[in-house]
């Protein structure tokens, strides 16, 4: 308003009387005269009248700058990724195969390895190993013989609650 009349927004010159910064062709009404906006470091009771928006303590401050990131930033170190465990599997006939489960103490594979055909232990080289000591397939030459190893069930998948 101007002289008790309606006047379109931002037409009101610097020291002339205002009731809102929109009025004021500054965009800035300050002790009811348009005014020119402030500078950093200038006194100020309103943000509207500082150039940076920013009234602190009655100062007009510069709005902070996020720091600009790193042109090369360090590398997130990569996971170690944790080795999946492995399903055991009975051994087959081969020379230096180890055990996965089970101990052939006292001259028996029992009670989680069995044969189709007489074994020995020994602390030899031989068809299979179960840390310490080896199983030797006593089988004639041309019979089969099979060394076979009971395995865990694998775990059922999880169940929804709502079944």
């Amino acid at each position: 308003c101007k002289d008790k009349k309606c006047v379109p927004a931002g037409v009101l010159k610097i020291d002339e009387k205002c009731e809102t910064s929109s009025s004021c062709e500054s965009a800035y009404c300050g002790r009811s005269k348009c005014a020119a906006k402030q500078a950093d470091g200038s006194a100020c009771y309103k943000a509207a009248g500082c150039t940076s928006g920013i009234c602190t303590d009655k100062k007009c401050v510069a709005k902070s700058v996020a720091p600009t990131p790193d042109p090369n930033p360090e590398p997130e170190p990569t996971p170690t990724p944790t080795p999946k465990p492995t399903e055991p599997t009975a051994p087959v006939d081969v020379k230096n195969n180890v055990s996965n489960k089970g101990h052939f103490e006292s001259g028996t594979l029992e009670p989680e390895w069995e044969s189709s055909q007489k074994v020995n232990l020994s602390s030899e080289d031989a068809t299979a190993k179960d840390g310490t000591h080896y199983v030797i397939f006593d089988v004639p030459a041309g019979t089969p013989g099979t060394l076979s190893q009971d395995l865990p069930a694998p775990n059922p998948p999880p169940r929804r609650r709502d079944e």
